[in-house]
């Protein structure tokens, strides 16, 4: 049994393998090159009132089941004694609006970053047919301090009616 159940097995229980994919996922993440460092973080939602999230400061390349927190869809409270990536209120601001996403994942890429620093904004994602098609089109938000209520606002409405 999972080491965490029983220090919240009055609130929510899950199992290894809930663990083990998540880790596993996170993994995936970054052997894909989709993270640099410890530059990345993944939310998962687990049912209706919980979701997983990577730990701040972990490296999705080396997720363990240390570094991983347990948090309430509904208020965001981390209930495992973790410290949930600094973006948590994001990710529990998209999960909590859109029943459809059950996994967030938010990263940079060297070259999202090359075309976030476009001269006037305007950006033309569709360079290849397959953005438009299986991707659609995307949302984008100015740049906003990291880890703050005002991003985490700015994303949650962003995702309203983007994937």
């Amino acid at each position: 049994m999972n080491q965490y159940y029983w220090e919240i097995a009055v609130e929510f229980s899950f199992s290894d393998e809930q663990i083990a994919l998540f880790e596993s996922a996170a993994r995936r993440i970054a052997s894909l090159g989709l993270v640099r460092a410890s530059s990345g973080n993944v939310s998962c939602r687990v049912d209706s009132s919980h979701f997983l999230i990577s730990e701040s400061r972990s490296w999705l390349a080396d997720l363990t089941s240390e570094q991983v927190a347990v948090c309430r869809l509904e208020d965001c409270e981390c209930i495992n004694d973790k410290t949930p990536s600094i973006e948590t209120a994001f990710h529990q601001g998209v999960l909590q609006q859109r029943g459809d996403i059950n996994v967030v994942l938010h990263f940079q890429t060297v070259s999202t970053t090359a075309a976030a620093c476009h001269k006037n904004g305007e950006i033309n994602f569709n360079l290849i047919p397959e953005i438009p098609f299986y991707i659609g089109q995307i949302a984008t938000v100015p740049f906003i301090v990291p880890g703050t209520p005002g991003l985490a606002r700015a994303v949650v409405s962003a995702m309203k009616e983007h994937d």
